[in-house]
């Protein structure tokens, strides 16, 4: 399952959805059918002409499910044919008004039923077509029967009827706007909480004062590094580069200007570093670079461009020259990457004894 990608797991969801909409809608169908045929047996139902309207309706929305479970419709504005559906039951209902009968009354019940449940998953327009379709069709069908069956068709009571009917169209377009507004506001919430939940993410594996990646981002693409290595053999590197005599900036020209550095120092790494190393702030003025695929002779090299870059740029703090201490070394198959991390800070430490501003190599099982 977990193999499976996200966008045909969603694919499939409202497969789902639409399909057990679809299903329901037919039961739904399939209950009305039944209670004709059971006015039919105890004699309130022309029995004339229900067969043919029972074979139309259920092979309509019959087809319409089969459509939807295939598939046929996904690439449809409306995949669940919500409208054509709604339309194709409005219109078998009012065809079984005109079958009922002394039992007529039902059916405008039945067209209730039906309307509250299919409008509240369509948007606002279709669901204005449904309703306004909805009241022409029923008082067309109810100005015919009370012509041609007045015995049966009692004008006054259809009357009431229509009017009753129109009252519940018009509460459920009430609500059915509602819902919508609602849905919608839901669905802006919900982007602007992703992008909230993006943004914390982001700044979960962001420095928030020099914008690389933090420690833990740090550790987390060590790791995968290394994992990534194990399968493939591929040499990779890790350095840890420490600003020289940092504190002696702070204390004399204040932290801000010290914050100034670190960012100075970021923006020139960005500049020359390869696209696909990292660079994350590891703690204060340490930092840890990240070097895939890439041997040590290709990591030193990397590291050199960098010092002289700092040695060419004169920072915006005042002219302060900045020099950084390195240590780096690869990692070779089998190790963990926390080896490698270690023998580069060991080498780092070397590269501040042996004097500063310089870079001290070594592979990382040359180092106990």
């Amino acid at each position: 399952m977990d193999d499976v990608p996200s966008t045909v797991r969603s694919e499939r969801a409202a497969l789902r959805a639409r399909l057990g909409q679809a299903r329901l809608a037919l039961s739904l169908l399939v209950a009305g059918v039944a209670t004709m045929h059971a006015g039919a047996w105890l004699g309130v139902v022309d029995r004339q002409g229900l067969w043919l309207w029972t074979a139309v309706s259920v092979s309509g929305l019959s087809i319409a499910t089969i459509s939807i479970q295939l598939g046929a419709t996904r690439h449809l504005d409306d995949p669940s044919l919500t409208l054509p559906q709604m339309l194709f039951a409005t219109t078998c209902t009012a065809w079984a008004y005109t079958l009922a009968g002394s039992a007529h009354a039902i059916v405008t019940l039945m067209q209730a039923l039906a309307l509250s449940f299919g409008i509240f998953g369509a948007s606002a327009r279709p669901a204005i077509y449904c309703a306004a379709y909805s009241v022409v069709i029923f008082a067309a069908a109810m100005i015919r029967q009370c012509l041609v069956d007045p015995a049966r068709y009692h004008a006054v009571d259809d009357f009431l009827l229509f009017v009753f009917l129109v009252l519940i169209v018009v509460g459920i377009v009430i609500n059915t706007m509602r819902v919508n507004r609602l849905r919608s506001k839901i669905v802006s919430q919900r982007g602007e909480l992703q992008l909230a939940f993006e943004r914390i993410q982001e700044l979960a594996q962001r420095d928030e004062l020099t914008g690389l990646s933090n420690r833990r981002r740090v550790m987390q693409l060590l790791e995968e590094e290394a994992a990534r290595a194990r399968r493939s053999g591929a040499p990779w590197c890790v350095a840890m580069i420490d600003l020289d005599f940092f504190k002696r900036i702070n204390d004399t020209h204040g932290h801000a200007a010290g914050d100034a550095v670190l960012r100075w120092f970021a923006g020139v790494a960005r500049s020359v570093l390869r696209s696909t190393d990292t660079l994350g702030r590891w703690g204060g003025e340490e930092f840890v670079l990240l070097m895939p695929d890439t041997g040590l002779d290709a990591g030193m090299a990397c590291l050199e461009r960098l010092r002289q870059a700092l040695a060419s740029e004169a920072p915006a703090t005042g002219g302060l020259r900045v020099t950084f201490s390195a240590g780096i070394a690869q990692h070779l198959p089998g190790q963990e990457w926390t080896q490698a991390v270690d023998a580069a800070d060991e080498r780092a430490y070397l590269a501040k004894s042996n004097g500063r501003d310089r870079i001290e190599g070594a592979a990382a099982d040359t180092v106990s």
